[in-house]
């Protein structure tokens, strides 16, 4: 299919709508009084390689994790934890900001600084591919196959936003436009929400059937039918809600509300998707880089075949000594989260009585 007027000028939107610039004077407003604030001992500040092109302003100051914020983090259960560490952060900023509106590459940079600055700079137990080449994807993921590493947050490297950027992100194919934003958390909690209300009934009268497997007990082909249709259609559904939250204007009509969103996902086609995705993965690429350079543990580098010759032949030199590799790294939230250990910090000073 040939698509006519697809290039960057199209992609970046140079004329603002009047809310958008609104928005941005709201921005700079609220930056000039942040600025003007004296931020209290105990806040750390974090620059954003977002630049303050998104919602997030360019800098926020967080506070250390609280007894009650770890405490409540500690026990929420894995599929509330993004709401929950949401709530948490918003008590731990302080600018007045709503977390909610992070992108998830900004929410990596805070989570990552407020572990380095107050619980430390090493990351353990990252797992990595030792035979990155292998192609068999079951070869390739078998157990032997799984090295652990230390990471060092001071030596991750951090890319800004490509500096021509603004949204929204537009589309135009043949003259027919669609806009586009980058995501945010909050988009992943209302089709969350989205999806909890719309099975809510569905979730009741199958709650038997769950129980009973969960429990491992048997059930009828018609049953287990029921649950499996019941968890495919909730997960569609939920991509898809989570999906059109990003769209943010379709063929001149500005779309609000989720359900509007969802209305039009259907006529949103591909090739839209397609150069929104291209242009995401080749001009915005921000925030830390998911590529990290570090040296293998000694076990590994020393490993040898039936042969004698080293096993993994990418992690030593000619002189068979130890040499750095690259590997892929995902930093997800709930790996930066406090523990109850403590950090080695020897400013701290614990004594007793007065």
């Amino acid at each position: 299919m040939e698509m006519d007027n697809i290039n960057q000028d199209s992609i970046f939107v140079k004329d603002e709508e009047s809310k958008a610039q609104n928005m941005t004077i709201a921005k700079e407003v609220e930056k000039v009084l942040n600025e003007k604030m004296e931020i209290p001992n105990g806040y750390i500040e974090i620059k954003l390689d977002s630049l303050g092109k998104l919602d997030a302003p360019e800098v926020l100051h967080f506070r250390n994790y609280s007894m009650e914020d770890a405490t409540e983090l500690a026990s929420t259960k894995d599929e509330d934890y993004l709401q929950t560490l949401v709530k948490c952060l918003n008590r731990m900023v302080w600018e007045k900001f709503d977390c909610s509106l992070l992108h998830e590459k900004e929410l990596e940079e805070i989570m990552c600084n407020i572990y380095l600055i107050f619980w430390g700079k090493l990351l353990e137990g990252y797992q990595y591919y030792l035979d990155n080449t292998i192609e068999d994807s079951e070869e390739k993921e078998k157990k032997e196959n799984i090295g652990t590493t230390i990471i060092d947050i001071t030596q991750l490297k951090t890319k800004t936003i490509d500096k021509d950027f603004k949204e929204p992100i537009k589309v135009d194919i043949k003259g027919k436009v669609v806009k586009f934003r980058l995501p945010r958390l909050r988009d992943m909690l209302l089709a969350k929400t989205f999806t909890y209300k719309k099975y809510f009934k569905d979730e009741r009268e199958l709650s038997d059937i769950q129980n009973a497997v969960d429990k491992k007990k048997e059930i009828s082909y018609e049953d287990s039918e029921k649950l499996k249709s019941y968890k495919e259609n909730k997960s569609r559904d939920f991509i898809k809600a989570y999906e059109a939250s990003i769209i943010d204007e379709f063929e001149g009509k500005k779309l609000i509300t989720l359900e509007d969103k969802i209305n039009v996902f259907s006529k949103v086609t591909l090739p839209y998707w397609k150069n929104y995705e291209k242009i995401v993965s080749e001009k915005l690429n921000f925030g830390i880089d998911p590529l990290v350079s570090f040296i293998p543990e000694t076990n590994y580098v020393n490993q040898k075949d039936d042969k004698g010759n080293y096993k993994y032949p990418e992690f030593v030199d000619e002189n068979g000594n130890a040499k750095p590799i690259i590997r892929g790294f995902s930093f997800q939230p709930m790996d930066l989260l406090p523990t109850m250990e403590l950090p080695d910090d020897s400013g701290v000073i614990v004594s007793y009585g007065d």
